[in-house]
């Protein structure tokens, strides 16, 4: 007897192991292909402020997870965390709360409980933004998370019990990861044209950009953009200045000039050959 239950633990544990690493990379390839599209809508936002289409950056699926980590703020940390311990089902909460002193315990369940009566209302608050969609901007944002908060109260609210059908207790998961997948949408790419802004009124910190050119270029920009005639008996006579650097992809420079604005000035692509050569040089200092 003893035999065959120690053999049975041991050919268990394989297959445990076997499910502990199949769950984990489910979940991170999950995770991976979300920081991968919040990082693709972030990019598309801010480059596309500057009327380049990221994609054809070549950007790569690291750089596009890289650019998601900036949307981890100290905000979305916290309200995450809120949401874990009060949008939980009732024995969840009551496990979580477990680990904190009686008192607060008492006070954090009390406050669930009370969101939880609200459901209805934060539903109808969220389809009424929706409906407002124009009046509620830059704060669209909080439509889907209205409702997504209302959803998860809502079945926090009501008891489940064993017998309850699978699908029956998933659709409603379902459905408010959705919303909150649309309200994170929403925030990446509000975050995009704010950092977009922020890099556009911030150029003279950047990285400064010179050209040196054979012949003369159609750099019509801003009176920022300055060109200077080195002489016929340089060959790269003529240099231009009053210029930053946005990104360099595979030979190309994105470059912006001093003083540009979104909406009358252009970005120029420039690609460094026989007969022009490109320096980058610090941009003013940042005191």
């Amino acid at each position: 007897m003893s035999l065959s239950g120690h053999g049975s633990t041991a050919g268990s544990s394989p297959v445990a192991a076997a499910r502990l690493l199949n769950t984990l990379v489910t979940q991170g390839s999950f995770v991976a292909a979300l920081m991968y599209y919040l990082g693709a809508i972030w990019s598309m936002a801010y480059y596309g402020y500057f009327h380049v289409d990221a994609f054809a950056l070549g950007l790569g699926f690291a750089e596009f997870v890289i650019h998601s980590l900036g949307l981890i703020t100290t905000p979305v940390v916290v309200t995450g965390a809120l949401a874990v311990l009060l949008f939980g089902s009732r024995g969840t909460l009551t496990r979580r709360a477990a680990l904190l002193p009686p008192r607060a315990a008492a006070q954090v369940t009390r406050a669930a409980n009370a969101l939880a009566r609200l459901h209805g209302w934060l539903v109808i608050a969220g389809i009424v933004m929706v409906l407002a969609w124009r009046d509620v901007q830059p704060y669209g944002w909080l439509a889907p998370v209205a409702i997504a908060a209302g959803i998860l109260l809502g079945r926090r609210r009501t008891p489940t019990s064993p017998g309850t059908a699978a699908p029956g207790r998933a659709v409603p998961l379902l459905a408010a990861g959705l919303f909150l997948l649309w309200a994170a949408t929403l925030h990446a790419h509000d975050l995009g044209v704010a950092d977009a802004r922020h890099t556009a009124g911030a150029l003279v910190h950047r990285t400064a950009v010179v050209v040196f050119s054979v012949d003369r270029l159609s750099l019509t920009g801003p009176p920022a953009v300055t060109v200077q005639d080195l002489g016929d008996d340089v060959r790269f006579r003529y240099r231009y200045t009053g210029l930053r650097l946005l990104i360099e992809r595979d030979g190309h420079y994105y470059v912006l000039p001093l003083g540009w604005r979104a909406a009358e000035s252009s970005t120029y692509v420039l690609r460094e050959n026989d007969r022009m050569r490109v320096e980058l040089m610090p941009g003013t200092w940042r005191p």
